[in-house]
């Protein structure tokens, strides 16, 4: 719907394929894929994270020569055979990923394949780690004293007792 003439340019109403509505000049009538430029900006923005995350996570488990090659590819956990294509990952991946996130595997003992991987939080993530029951047991600690993690953490090597009353 037209809205008028501004700025010497015919302004046009409309909503984009996101379902934000817009005004829009007519030289920026959405045409790609029905998105308006913000929405396009905003996908930009996500493909080039996301092929970061995507690229990371192919070199932890291939390349012997990264830093935690030995925590990935050396304990045998790989990338499914599909998401050696960006394009895969993208399509099984985007629609649930939110910036702020990071990929987590629900088994850490298994592999990067889409029915394994979930976007997370990095609580989330901590939280789901091949040593999850002394930092639970810490956090335990920590909520029943009033006190932070790194609080307890200290106060546990220093004393080397976790057992009893750390307060």
């Amino acid at each position: 719907e037209c809205v008028g003439l501004q700025t010497g340019h015919w302004r046009w109403s409309g909503v984009c394929i996101s379902g934000h509505i817009r005004i829009f000049r007519s030289q920026d009538i959405p045409t790609i894929g029905g998105m308006c430029l913000q929405c396009r900006t905003v996908r930009v923005k996500a493909q080039a994270h996301l092929r970061l995350v995507w690229d990371s996570m192919r070199t932890r488990c291939s390349n012997s020569k990264c830093k935690s090659y030995h925590n990935y590819g050396g304990r045998g956990i790989t990338t499914c055979s599909s998401w050696n294509s960006f394009n895969t990952f993208w399509e099984d991946m985007s629609p649930s990923y939110r910036p702020g996130l990071t990929l987590d595997r629900i088994n850490n003992n298994g592999n990067y394949e889409p029915n394994n991987c979930r976007w997370a939080t990095h609580q989330e993530q901590s939280d789901n780690t091949r040593r999850p029951k002394l930092k639970k047991h810490f956090q335990q600690l920590a909520d029943k004293q009033g006190l932070g993690l790194r609080a307890v953490y200290s106060r546990y090597y220093r004393h080397k007792d976790c057992s009893g009353d750390l307060a």
